[in-house]
């Protein structure tokens, strides 16, 4: 091949690589797209927490306006319902020792029914109003992750929305163990009978105070009504900066494949036009060049490669082929023009 024709080529790899060479894309690129589609996960994740805290927001509502209508029992009907489960804890207490205190017995149904009717004054600002959460009184709960913001607000004002009220030892504790378990008075150790003791008059005195406890409830779901509101502005204000974080990124990878694009099309052009004109510009030769020229296939071989070149060049740009490929392509096509150099200059 001659010397014009590898001359020819340089150029037009020249052309190529400052065209590469103007874009800053390439090695980014698909770090960008990545970090695009992980916005666009962090997006989704948002606008579910966004609905979430507005669906808990109605929640919050709903207890406040419950609680704003709740309306305490009177003294005149909690003393006999306090007086009678004093009664029936004081019976278990004073049993004989040999009696059997579980289910079928008369202590322990006594204490049963006092306690239950006890509960219905003591949780019916929690089952008429704080259901709207889903809110159980368990002795024994199952404590599991929260998932969703509203879940962990929930769980951090749920004591003050119970009112503090004591379960562990209990009570209801006592009620449950003791059900057909066949125990007698004399099993039951001092401690037990001390902690439910204990358990019963605290829950007496939170009776006795259910003014303060509702008002109590008010403040905290209006802390928790509060809290709502700061967690929703936080995601709405991340949910605008990843907007905005993607349309930057959407417009970095734009901006960027139009300008190589733009430096392709050049050079593509240029390319063209060099051709063209090495292909008239024969007639301009001496004849006897532009003979020798023709019968040693150095003009067809330029063209064929340029073609080549330009094929390689609008696939590449068109992601119909891999990078890899694109350099092994290029690498070969350098590698048999001054390979085919060489060779000619060692037959002469």
């Amino acid at each position: 091949m001659s010397k014009l024709s590898v001359a020819f080529l340089s150029g037009i790899f020249f052309f190529v690589c400052h065209a590469d060479a103007q874009q800053d894309l390439p090695k980014s690129k698909p770090l960008l797209e990545r970090r695009v589609v992980e916005l666009a996960d962090e997006a989704r994740q948002k606008e579910a927490s966004k609905l979430d805290l507005v669906q808990f927001a109605t929640k919050i509502k709903q207890a406040q306006q419950c609680t704003d209508q709740f309306k305490n029992p009177t003294k005149d009907q909690t003393a006999p319902i306090i007086a009678k489960l004093r009664t029936a804890w004081t019976a278990v207490v004073n049993a004989k020792p040999t009696a059997i205190i579980d289910a079928g017995r008369s202590e322990y149904d006594e204490l049963s029914r006092s306690f239950e009717e006890f509960s219905r004054i003591t949780k019916g600002l929690s089952e008429r109003c704080f259901q709207v959460f889903g809110m159980r009184h368990r002795p024994f709960g199952i404590v599991t992750e929260p998932t969703t913001i509203s879940e962990q607000l929930l769980i951090q004002y749920r004591p003050q929305l119970r009112g503090g009220r004591v379960i562990s030892g209990g009570v209801e504790n006592f009620i449950m163990l003791h059900s057909n378990e066949g125990h007698t008075r004399a099993s039951i150790s001092v401690s037990e009978i001390n902690s439910v003791t204990r358990d019963v008059e605290a829950q007496i005195q939170q009776l006795e105070k259910q003014d303060e406890a509702v008002e109590a409830a008010k403040n905290t779901l209006q802390q928790l009504a509060d809290a709502s509101v700061r967690e929703a502005t936080i995601v709405r204000q991340r949910i605008e900066e990843i907007d905005k974080l993607i349309g930057e990124l959407d417009t970095k990878l734009s901006t960027g494949t139009a300008a190589t694009d733009k430096q392709l099309i050049f050079a593509v052009y240029l390319m063209i036009v060099a051709l063209l004109i090495l292909f008239l510009g024969i007639r301009f030769l001496d004849k006897e060049l532009a003979t020798t020229v023709i019968e040693n296939r150095s003009l067809v071989e330029v063209i064929s490669m340029a073609f080549l070149l330009l094929t390689v060049i609008i696939l590449g740009t068109g992601e119909k082929m891999p990078r890899e490929a694109i350099g092994t392509l290029l690498g070969s096509i350098a590698g048999y023009i001054f390979g085919r150099k060489m060779s000619d200059e060692r037959a002469k």
